[in-house]
């Protein structure tokens, strides 16, 4: 049996998880748009303590959570790289698939959005 990846507490990491030298933790994931990122943080969990001189920022299984939670509503976490109507657009269609809004719905949506894009 292989044995878990563990941090220098002891503690059992989590797949994607892993403990740098100088002791930050690293999340490494696939966004939305099929590339690799990598997030970091001091804290492991929200009860770790911060250490002295570094910034205060949320737990890394606190951002992990947020990305799950995002990928699940097939939210891009690179929205930088979209237009509104791209924006737009991902998200009558993630309504209509996760059927929130009725195809018509959808249509009417899409309509006025159209006629007031234009002016």
């Amino acid at each position: 049996m292989t044995e878990k990846r563990r941090d220098k507490i002891g503690r059992i990491l989590r797949k994607g998880e892993s403990q740098r030298t100088d002791g930050r933790y690293m999340y490494h994931y696939m966004n939305c748009s099929g590339t690799y990122q990598t997030i970091y943080s001091w804290r492991l969990v929200e009860t770790d303590t911060h250490p002295k001189g570094k910034r205060q920022e949320d737990a890394l299984r606190t951002k992990e959570e947020q990305i799950e939670e995002n990928n699940r509503d097939l939210i891009s976490n690179i929205s930088s790289s979209m237009t509104l109507n791209e924006l737009f657009d991902h998200y009558v269609k993630m309504q209509t698939k996760r059927k929130k809004i009725k195809k018509r719905t959808s249509e009417n949506y899409v309509g006025i959005w159209n006629k007031n894009s234009a002016s």
